[in-house]
């Protein structure tokens, strides 16, 4: 009798063999291309840096959950970009943080990296060592461009609405649809564009490549958290995972694929943002 094949635990697989990795969410730093160093660039960029011990947590933008962080006993520091999330004018950020040692106090600091369009970056600490369990500050952002998460519709939504699409969007990768995957995904990636300067990223080889080629993990239970009276419905496994992944083992290491993590509705249609 054959063996059960246990479910690819793809958390074990990106730690162990270091993988290239496109996270969907767009939470990880991110840059317009600069060819010209002397050019202005089209907007400004805010990044958040954090620094902790013993902690975990949220960060939340405006009462949307946009990502989390997680520190050990020794100091980690991370960096998130936030422009994509940002309205001009005032934006409240809220970082939670709770003990992942009850024999140690968390600590966190965070600071706020600023690029303007021209000139060189700023920091400027908006708290540090902190053992609150959580803080709130404000960011006023200027001059950034209108995302198309922002034009999503504002409603109490049928959820059954999203599970349908998200269920659409597992099918496409499995039956390696670039079309509908790449019709579905649209939004993101063209404010992806935005945010990078970078043209034609859902069309790059390496992620066609894994569509055509990884192994895509089944759907396994989901949780649906709207946000923003509806504008965007946050979706995650029961471990706060994107709901789809997708895997491709490469030589000594391997490529993933994160997505179907944020949606909104636009026009009618439900369409991965984030």
């Amino acid at each position: 009798m054959a063996k059960k094949q246990s479910k690819f635990n793809i958390r074990r697989f990106a730690t162990l063999f270091i993988p290239f990795t496109l996270v969907a969410a767009l939470l990880l730093y991110t840059k317009p291309n600069d060819q010209n160093a002397d050019e202005p660039r089209p907007f400004p960029l805010y990044n958040l840096k954090l620094n902790g011990t013993h902690s975990s947590g949220s960060i939340i933008l405006n009462g949307i959950s946009i990502g989390h962080h997680n520190s050990h006993d020794s100091d980690r520091t991370s960096t998130i970009s936030l422009t994509p999330w940002l309205n001009n004018g005032a934006n409240t950020l809220e970082i939670t943080s709770t003990p992942k040692d009850r024999s140690a106090k968390p600590q966190l600091t965070a600071k706020l990296e600023t690029e303007p369009m021209t000139g060189e970056a700023k920091q400027q600490t908006l708290f540090e060592n902190s053992v609150e369990p959580s803080t709130r500050t404000i960011i006023v952002a200027e001059n950034l461009p209108s995302w198309i998460w922002q034009k999503g519709q504002t409603a109490f939504h049928d959820l059954n609405e999203v599970k349908q699409r998200v269920t659409e969007l597992h099918k496409a990768f499995q039956q390696r649809n670039l079309q509908l995957i790449k019709s579905i995904e649209a939004p993101m990636f063209e404010d992806m564009e935005r945010l990078t300067g970078r043209e034609g990223l859902e069309r790059r080889q390496y992620r066609s490549e894994i569509i055509l080629k990884g192994e895509v993990e089944p759907l396994s239970k989901l949780t649906f958290i709207p946000y923003d009276e509806g504008r965007i419905i946050r979706v995650t496994t029961t471990n706060g995972e994107a709901p789809i992944q997708v895997y491709m083992r490469y030589g000594n290491g391997g490529k993933i694929i994160l997505t179907g993590k944020y949606w909104s509705k636009i026009n009618g249609i439900w369409h991965v943002v984030r």
